[in-house]
């Protein structure tokens, strides 16, 4: 098979000594656009074979280690797949690193994705990147791919192979009006059973990839118009199918209704059978009526259906109330206000685990370094603990104490000057007296500043060290 443009997923189960035989749903979906374009391509599932058995997760536990080494790069299965597709003769390849339209965050991975797209540039082969990860994630992976595309697969595509363009391309949302093609892909023998009947999520689960993309594309949920849906439906084989609607559980009785007749006119429900995912909390007897007479006959519940003990069972280390009551954090930056879907409140106390022990320091006894001469010596020393990233000179968190100590800079207006920091700020007033707002803030006060929000002395104070006789004091 020779193609210049491949729409590659790249081999995930596959690393484990597993697979995935389920046709790459957000690939047939660029594949119907290339298609109607009558642009030469393939779609190249490297997780397929022609298995009909599969392992248990047990196994795929036991085998981790070289999933692992394939995050890190390595493994000979790198080269089997690139001889395939080396093999195509392509120009392009667009990678799929986790599917942007499927809610997960584990089954396929961004950095076995990166790592293929350098491996093909070293070839001469233009490569770019398209899933969750690198939406979410942008300048983690922005410098392993050509251009990176966000959001869902859409006809930026078009944009992506004909002008080759570097960096990333915005966001533009799929058509409600187009349905996948699998006229393209190798290998053949693929399951063509998932079936799109909306984009986009009410909800704002935390551990979801895929409600984590569409909260930062913003433009809410769209819905598959109905007659596409049923053509959608009629074009695959009878039998059962998987609905992917992030939203179904939460359908009002009067939409899942419309639903069901929809079908019910096209005959459907006596053709084919249906699984779906819901919500135990979405369910009440007037649906579970309806979902008969759609004839859906597996439903899936998701994990805030289940008990914190099961839970725990499965190390999802969150609580039922984890995934339903999510926190919201809201923050103005920018002129403008931002918002994300925390797992918990910012406000839980910090445990400690491992060789880590709480320790109790005496703050009175920190020595304090200042300038014996003018100007202020940069804050960080005051630093008393800090706790690194992973990033070189940046901290997740820094504690800092100004404790009683003499000032005698001279030239050198004495008090913090107006500025704002890349770190958000809190702080408290233990005792003494604060010499940028020595009557607006007292002991027991406290105050907050966000990343890159102006804060300094006030006016009086301003006014007073400006004019003060600069003596040590």
């Amino acid at each position: 098979m020779k193609a210049k443009v491949v729409l590659f997923n790249p081999p995930f189960y596959r690393f484990m000594g597993s697979h995935n035989n389920k046709a790459p749903i957000s690939l047939c979906y660029l594949s119907r656009i290339l298609q109607d374009q009558d642009i030469e391509h393939c779609v190249y599932n490297a997780d397929a074979t022609d298995s009909t058995i599969h392992w248990n997760l047990r196994f795929l536990f036991d085998n981790f280690e070289t999933y692992i080494d394939a995050v890190d790069g390595k493994g000979s299965l790198y080269g089997e797949v690139l001889e395939n597709l080396m093999s195509m003769e392509p120009t392009t390849v667009i990678i799929m690193g986790a599917d942007p339209l499927v809610p997960t965050k584990d089954w396929g991975n961004p950095f076995i994705a990166a790592h293929f797209s350098k491996r093909l540039r070293k070839l001469g082969v233009f490569t770019i990147g398209i899933g969750p990860y690198f939406s979410l994630d942008r300048d983690r992976f922005i410098d392993d791919f050509d251009c990176l595309l966000d959001g869902e697969p859409s006809e930026t595509i078009l944009q992506a192979i004909q002008d080759k363009p570097s960096g990333q391309i915005k966001a533009k949302r799929l058509s409600t009006n187009i349905i996948p093609s699998f006229d393209h892909l190798f290998p053949l023998q693929q399951t063509k059973a998932a079936v799109f009947t909306s984009f986009g999520c009410f909800e704002k689960c935390g551990f979801c990839v895929a409600g984590q993309t569409y909260r930062k594309m913003g433009e809410g949920v769209r819905f598959v118009d109905d007659e596409v849906l049923v053509k959608d439906i009629l074009s695959r084989p009878f039998g059962s199918l998987y609905l992917h609607d992030l939203n179904f559980g939460i359908y009002s009785e009067k939409a899942l209704r419309h639903r069901v007749e929809l079908l019910e006119q096209h005959e459907i429900p006596d053709k084919y059978s249906f699984a779906v995912d819901i919500r135990i909390d979405g369910i009440d007897e007037a649906k579970l009526s309806l979902m008969k007479r759609m004839n859906i006959t597996h439903v899936k519940l998701g994990i805030e259906g289940l008990s914190d003990a099961v839970l725990a069972s499965y190390q999802k280390n969150q609580t039922v109330r984890d995934v339903v009551e999510k926190i919201e954090l809201i923050k103005k930056f920018g002129g403008g206000l931002w918002r994300s879907a925390l797992q918990r409140t910012p406000f839980d106390v910090v445990a400690w685990h491992g060789n880590l022990v709480p320790f109790k320091y005496d703050t009175a006894t920190f020595m304090t370094i200042g300038s014996i001469s003018y100007d202020h010596p940069d804050p960080s020393i005051f630093t008393v603990l800090t706790s690194p990233s992973d990033t070189a000179g940046t901290a997740n968190c820094d504690f800092v104490i100004f404790p009683p100590r003499w000032l005698v800079a001279e030239d050198t207006f004495r008090p913090p000057w107006y500025h704002r920091n890349l770190m958000s700020e809190f702080m408290g007033l233990v005792h003494g007296q604060y010499d940028a707002k020595p009557e607006g803030f007292k002991p027991g006060g406290a105050s907050l500043h966000n990343c890159m929000v102006p804060h300094g002395p006030d006016a009086d104070s301003y006014a007073k060290a400006s004019a003060v006789v600069l003596k040590p004091q």
